[in-house]
């Protein structure tokens, strides 16, 4: 189906009002007046006693930081600065600090629930479906917050419920109702031909594009990228991301990354990440809907079973001008980033990783075959 075939009513039981009248009562006949003062003392009010709606999960993105909007991260962030000031007050006299970073990097630990979710409810919504996870339309969205523990897949038919419904004030999900289903652009793209029982086989979800396999899980994967860390994910206390957070990953990898960041910017220089880590789903749904044969991205999205974003140990420069010029003349950026540890791939040189490659110091690299990763400029 498309989201926007979706007919008025359909999710929830209200009804459009009919009548039309004009605005101007010297225009308007006496007949009508009468109808519209009639409606307005018998007509149906939809609203009333409903308060919670039924809408269709159209895009998800993650949130690694409080919002207000999300009020129980606000209060975790409140009880950790508490029990920083705790710690810090509970040091015995003569403490030399020496334990100051293990205890501030068990702080920062700390991760939040933040998924933001765009949910599409016509009934309440003016503006039209959107037509796939690329929708500019979907900015306009309200993030909703959900209290259910584990992440909604897109397509999932939820349930949900504001805190001021006059004012559709601060929406959250309470339950999940039905799916995820088959939505044109948001859950699942034309361009795969398998039909809905081929993603499901012997009880797992598990899709199946031409002939890859995606397993449901990335524990199912059958095969490991080299060069992982056992770590856990966690979030950086001082390196920004483009969408308003801190960037997550392995902790020995974002560690790095703090080294070069904090390196640039004793030089004056601000560099702006965009993607770091990403989720299992979110790396499988880019892979189906935009990077097979024929779709805008094929061939620069990895398997999620392969990529080292889903892993935790790579970033992605934004691909401003400045940076992409400092990379490619082996500037301070791309120094910086190269005495911390990290590498960049061959085709794409905003793509920064630890354990996916390693080479020497200057390597040039050419252009790639997709001409957007232009080849080095280096002189030595």
């Amino acid at each position: 189906m498309k989201a926007k075939d979706l007919r008025f009513g359909t999710l929830n039981p209200i009804s459009e009002n009919t009548s039309t009248h004009g605005g101007d009562r010297r225009r308007t006949t006496t007949v009508t007046s009468i109808n519209r003062a009639l409606d307005k003392a018998y007509e149906k009010d939809t609203l009333l006693g409903v308060n919670e709606f039924n809408g269709i999960v159209v895009f998800s993105r993650l949130k690694t930081y409080p919002t207000y909007k999300n009020r129980s991260s606000l209060l975790q962030e409140y009880t950790i600065a508490a029990d920083a000031d705790g710690l810090a007050g509970a040091r015995p006299a003569g403490h030399d600090g020496g334990d100051e970073e293990e205890e501030e990097a068990e702080l920062v630990t700390q991760e939040y629930d933040n998924i933001a979710y765009k949910v599409y409810i016509p009934e309440l919504d003016p503006r039209p479906a959107p037509d796939g996870t690329d929708c500019t339309l979907l900015r306009t969205y309200s993030d909703v917050y959900s209290d259910i523990k584990t992440e909604i897949p897109l397509g999932s038919i939820v349930v949900v419920r504001y805190e001021d419904k006059e004012s559709l004030f601060n929406p959250r999900i309470i339950r999940v109702m039905e799916g995820p289903i088959r939505i044109d652009g948001v859950s699942w793209d034309p361009a795969e031909q398998k039909p809905l029982e081929h993603s499901f086989i012997n009880g797992n979800t598990t899709s199946t594009v031409g002939s890859a396999t995606i397993p449901g899980a990335i524990e199912e994967c059958p095969d490991t990228p080299s060069g992982i860390l056992d770590e856990e994910i966690v979030v950086s206390t001082i390196v920004p991301d483009a969408y308003g957070g801190h960037i997550r990953g392995k902790e020995s990898f974002i560690r790095m990354v703090e080294v070069a960041y904090q390196n640039l910017v004793n030089q004056g220089i601000y560099i702006s990440i965009g993607d770091s880590w990403r989720s299992y789903d979110f790396q499988k749904s880019a892979y189906l809907t935009k990077g097979q044969p024929g779709q805008e991205k094929a061939g620069l999205i990895a398997h999620p079973c392969k990529g080292y974003h889903v892993q935790g140990q790579a970033i992605d420069i934004e691909q401003t001008v400045a940076q992409r010029d400092d990379i490619l003349a082996h500037g301070p950026i791309y120094q910086a980033f190269y005495d911390a540890g990290l590498r960049r791939i061959s085709n794409e040189y905003w793509h920064w990783s630890v354990g996916e490659t390693q080479h020497p110091r200057n390597k040039m690299f050419a252009r790639n075959r997709s001409g957007k990763s232009p080849a080095d400029t280096f002189v030595g």
